[in-house]
């Protein structure tokens, strides 16, 4: 259960990044996860964009792209 000074979880996150080349991996990092800081997320890529889904949102979450 959450403490009443917590943020809320937020839904996943669909998100449309530029990008300057091909994508080989990308990252997510968050203390959100319960000790998994870093893991891969699946992308897709159409020319200079990616499209990503952040699985979900309490604190913050950052984004790394691999080329």
């Amino acid at each position: 259960m959450a403490r009443p000074d917590e943020p809320p979880h937020l839904p996943a996150d669909h998100r449309q990044l530029s990008v300057r080349g091909p994508v080989r991996k990308v990252w997510c990092a968050t203390p959100d996860s319960c000790g998994e800081m870093f893991r891969e997320i699946a992308f897709r890529q159409e020319g200079s964009t990616i499209h990503i889904t952040l699985p979900w949102l309490k604190y913050w979450s950052m984004v790394v792209i691999e080329y």
